[in-house]
């Protein structure tokens, strides 16, 4: 039976449309005149083991922490997700309004040559998951890309899939969440500082996920900018995660690391295009 969480890939991009519809252009003139938009994200998260939590199949590891038992449908294996995720639209005169979606438009996208349709999800938006087709899966390294046909004209996106980032915390006892006391920063250490990684922080309940408790991923225009401008607070090897991500003891917080790479967009879509793609390390925190 499924986890009762949200599509913790899907929670991901949800959390992503500011940084499809920032200012991530080239500045070349032809794109800038375009009036047709992309935004394109290939995200996973792993597979993740929360026996530890169950170890009698029936009762929560820490019964002050209270978790849904397997009988009321709580799976102790959450596999591996990936979400393809394409928004294509017009842009907006107005700046400062979100561009139109077009449908019906056909929109395929590569992993390392092997193709696959998004489905029409009305709005301009297309999607998969690899809870529709299995074989969506993130592979690390190889080739990403998209490709849109509408009205005649094909606008593409491309970007190599970034090696996978690791949180060494998280590998320390597999499975088994980290200690931490309630109100308190917590540092953990990435394995790898060659991309942007953003973070998310969300509690987990017995009635599911709860909404983010922090994330640093840009959520104003400014922010983004701040990003373009300096990525190095988005790079660095130590993730310090404010003390008002866990504001409740006793209580069980997700913690995901996104660590995304940027692409390239063809010259016919305007400028604030972007295709990301990556893979999100995740663990539990145990507060008290």
């Amino acid at each position: 039976m499924p986890l009762p969480l949200k599509s913790l890939s899907r929670a991901l991009v949800a959390a992503l449309p500011l940084l499809w519809l920032g200012s991530w252009g080239c500045g070349l003139f032809e794109s800038a005149q375009s009036d047709k938009v992309l935004a394109a994200t290939v995200l996973a998260t792993p597979a993740y083991d929360f026996s530890a939590l169950v170890p009698d199949a029936s009762f929560p590891f820490d019964s002050g922490v209270p978790l849904p038992s397997v009988d009321a449908g709580f799976a102790t294996t959450l596999p591996s997700q990936t979400v393809a995720q394409v928004f294509f639209g017009q842009r907006n005169e107005d700046p400062t309004k979100q561009p139109a979606g077009l449908a019906g438009a056909s929109v395929k996208l590569a992993i390392n040559g092997k193709v696959f349709d998004l489905k029409d999800q009305s709005s301009g938006s297309y999607g998969l998951t690899t809870v529709e087709d299995p074989n969506l899966v993130f592979v690390p390294g190889v080739p990403y890309a998209v490709t849109v046909v509408q009205g005649g004209e094909t606008f593409t996106a491309t970007v190599q899939g970034p090696a996978e980032d690791h949180i060494e915390q998280f590998r320390v006892q597999a499975g088994r969440p980290l200690d931490h006391g309630a109100g308190q920063e917590l540092q953990l250490t990435r394995s790898n500082t060659e991309n942007i990684a953003f973070t998310t922080v969300f509690p987990l309940t017995s009635s599911g996920q709860g909404e983010p408790t922090y994330t640093n991923m840009p959520s104003t225009p400014l922010d983004l900018l701040d990003l373009i401008a300096n990525d190095a607070p988005w790079k660095q090897k130590i993730i310090t995660i404010p003390g008002t991500a866990f504001p409740q003891g006793a209580t069980y917080y997700v913690v995901t690391i996104a660590a995304v790479k940027k692409g390239s967009t063809s010259n016919n879509l305007f400028t604030t295009s972007a295709f990301l793609a990556g893979k999100a390390d995740m663990g539990l925190v145990k507060t008290r």
